[in-house]
């Protein structure tokens, strides 16, 4: 009896291992889902990288950049004399590595009409400048662009700048600031009779700088001025300073005041024109 049930015990004991070795090594026939990715992964956050060098970025960008930036204001008067003027502008930066593109307009557009006599006059104003930025090294970025305007208060009928330099910003905390220093060539045409032509090689300045003041004001300041080495054209200069409240991350409103000076313009037109306005700034 007792050897019938060790043969008995023997097979069953070859018969459940072999399920069991079975049920532990075959892989299930409906594996778990993974899990999906988060819908609220937030992108990094880059900062105000459209102001700082590619090279002062302390997080890299893996693909493009764009930031798109405008403002306007518009006044309305009526009366003896009534009219509108709109100033109006749009900033658009693209930045991919060591390569930055800045795209800027503005356009100020001025109407008045004398009610007794009906005599009326509209005249505007309108910039356009491209500029690409190459940075070659930690201190210094090579550029190169065009500008293009008109300025009927100023009687220029298209005015076109091709140049090419050199520049470099600076940051430190809420502190930004930049310096071109650039070589061209101008063409210039006047709405005078007869009509009156400009064309020779200029310099070119800039600086800007920008402060973020108590978390909720930005003050901008910016400088340029163009000096002609052509005999009788003279220098233009334009200054820019603004003082920009932060309602949102994506709307400011603020004062801005502009300043243009001319030291040779042409017969009838003054040298110095300002303007003052109360802007919306949209992001």
């Amino acid at each position: 009896m007792k050897s019938l049930a060790a043969i008995v015990l023997t097979v069953l004991v070859c018969g459940l291992v072999p399920q069991s070795a079975n049920a532990q090594t075959a892989a299930p026939a409906n594996p778990p889902a993974a899990a999906p990715a988060s819908p609220d992964q937030k992108k990094p956050d880059y900062g105000q990288w459209w102001m700082i060098d590619p090279r002062d970025m302390e997080t890299k960008a893996p693909g493009w950049l764009t930031f798109a930036e405008g403002q306007g204001s518009f006044a309305n008067s009526t009366g003896s004399v009534s009219g509108f003027q709109v100033a109006a502008g749009v900033d658009v930066v693209n930045r991919k590595g060591l390569v930055t593109n800045m795209l800027s307009l503005s356009v100020n557009i001025q109407e008045q009409r004398l009610e007794n006599d009906g005599g009326s006059f509209r005249q505007s104003t309108s910039k356009l400048s491209e500029m690409l930025i190459i940075s070659v090294s930690k201190p210094v970025n090579v550029i190169g662009g065009v500008i293009v305007e008109r300025d009927q208060p100023k009687l220029v009928d298209h005015r076109i700048a091709y140049f090419g330099g050199v520049s470099k910003r600076f940051s430190k905390g809420n502190h930004k600031a930049g310096a071109v220093a650039a070589a061209g060539y101008e063409v210039q045409d006047f709405l005078t009779v007869p009509n009156t032509k400009q064309n020779g090689f200029a310099l070119y300045f800039e600086n800007t700088y920008d402060a973020v003041i108590a978390q909720k004001a930005q003050f901008s300041h910016s400088f340029n001025t163009t000096i002609h080495t052509t005999s009788g054209a003279g220098s233009r200069l334009t200054w820019n300073v603004g003082l920009q409240m932060q309602l949102n991350p994506h709307i400011g409103i603020g004062p801005m005041f502009q300043l243009r000076y001319h030291s040779r313009p042409v017969e009838s037109v003054q040298k110095t024109d300002t303007m003052l306005m109360f802007a919306v700034q949209v992001r």
